[in-house]
């Protein structure tokens, strides 16, 4: 009698309740732009714009080391922090684009179930975030560009330190 009785409320559900037994196998329409997509794709822009102030900064020192023949330890402890700054920023993107890796595959998969309720404006979302990654490789490879640059010319400042004052 109770195994009667225990099957009874699944015989009265209704088949949009969530903890009917076939729930799970509905597809629900989902919604594309979320204010957390939005928040990562600005946050992506934002560090591309830090790296650009990055590097005219470092161009502006780069420039004042090379004019001035001027290899102080003060100059040279402002390379060096630029690049820490430039291997920070470049973390920063990376991780910035696997969430938008992320978010474009999670966007492409809901496009092929057909989870997507408005699919035009996922597809320009797909390509917003495509563009995104593309001016992000190629920020990648500017920073890395840097990097190296910054690296060189704070091994020639430490060597010209060295050089200037023997007796350290």
């Amino acid at each position: 009698m109770n195994a009667r009785q225990s099957s009874n409320p699944l015989d009265k559900m209704q088949e949009n309740d969530s903890r009917h037994p076939y729930s799970a196998y509905s597809p629900k329409k989902i919604s594309v732009l979320s204010p957390k997509d939005l928040k990562d794709n600005s946050v992506h822009k934002k560090i591309i714009q830090r790296i650009k102030q990055t590097e005219t900064d470092f161009n502006k020192l780069k420039k004042e080391s090379f004019t001035d023949g001027n290899t102080s330890k003060k100059i040279h402890k402002k390379i060096q922090k630029s690049c820490n700054k430039f291997r920070s920023l470049n973390r920063e993107l990376k991780n910035s684009q696997v969430t938008m890796k992320k978010e474009r595959e999670w966007i492409k998969k809901g496009l092929k179930r057909g989870e997507i309720e408005n699919e035009s404006e996922a597809q320009t979302y797909v390509k917003s975030f495509d563009d995104e990654l593309k001016i992000g490789r190629q920020e990648r490879r500017n920073v890395a560009n840097l990097l190296s640059d910054c690296r060189n010319i704070a091994r020639e400042g430490k060597k010209l330190q060295t050089y200037n004052n023997p007796i350290q």
